[in-house]
């Protein structure tokens, strides 16, 4: 992936950093419109000096603020917040961030998504080591989930086959 002035990414740890300024060109360095640290590289490579800011991961688009909605849209988030569902506010330096306040006009909010999981299950031997495929030699299997591609590690089980 090239960095392009003008666009939004997000990072791997999900922050949402743009719209992209180059402010070097040779080499290449971007930050973040209104900012000056952290900068990206023209691969999305991050060398901020000050503190440790994942590489970007994506482009995306830039979430729509409040004053920028429609009727419909902040109708929806209304309707969400009065059934109780988890509503998110959008921070420049944490990201998404649980919120229960006033909704802002420069604020971008969503209703909380709900965790991806995905279920693994390898097989193995206990002397020969485990992987994601079946082979008739495989005498044990373990089993455990990922949300949002983070192993749950209460979920782990193992047992014989």
């Amino acid at each position: 992936m090239e960095i392009e002035a003008g666009k939004t990414y997000v990072s791997e740890d999900g922050r949402v950093h743009g719209p992209m300024i180059e402010v070097c060109s040779n080499p290449s360095v971007f930050v973040a419109a209104g900012s000056v640290s952290p900068q990206w590289d023209l691969n999305g490579i991050s060398y901020s000096y000050s503190s440790p800011i994942s590489n970007l991961a994506a482009e995306c688009e830039r979430p729509t603020i409040w004053s920028d909605m429609t009727d419909a849209e902040k109708g929806v988030l209304l309707l969400a917040r009065y059934e109780g569902k988890e509503i998110e506010a959008l921070y420049d330096l944490t990201g998404w961030v649980s919120y229960q306040g006033s909704f802002f006009r420069d604020k971008a909010y969503r209703i909380k998504p709900e965790p991806k999981v995905v279920k693994h299950h390898w097989t193995g031997t206990p002397d020969g080591g485990f992987a994601g495929t079946d082979d008739l030699n495989n005498t044990l299997m373990i089993t455990f989930n990922t949300i949002n591609g983070e192993p749950d590690l209460s979920s782990i089980k193992m047992e014989k086959i």
